[in-house]
């Protein structure tokens, strides 16, 4: 944005929204998300679903499709 360069703005936003759009997003699905990413935990109050680590494999297939991973921990 600060260079205004729109073609690069646009490629960025169909690689990395487009995906989180057009997925199906849900309340459970970012809980999931955060949890993969190390910031919270992915369970949910019943009666929300709360993501079971085979759908947790489902979510990180998502991010690495994109290119996108959790940080590695530093030591």
């Amino acid at each position: 944005m600060q260079a205004n360069d729109l073609g690069t703005e646009r490629e960025i936003i169909e690689k990395y929204d487009h995906p989180l759009i057009y997925h199906e997003y849900s309340d459970p699905f970012w809980h999931a998300t955060l949890e993969y990413f190390g910031v919270a935990q992915r369970y949910l109050r019943p009666p929300q679903h709360s993501f079971t680590d085979e759908e947790m494999q489902k979510v990180k297939a998502f991010f690495d499709k994109l290119g996108v991973y959790p940080e590695k921990p530093t030591t």
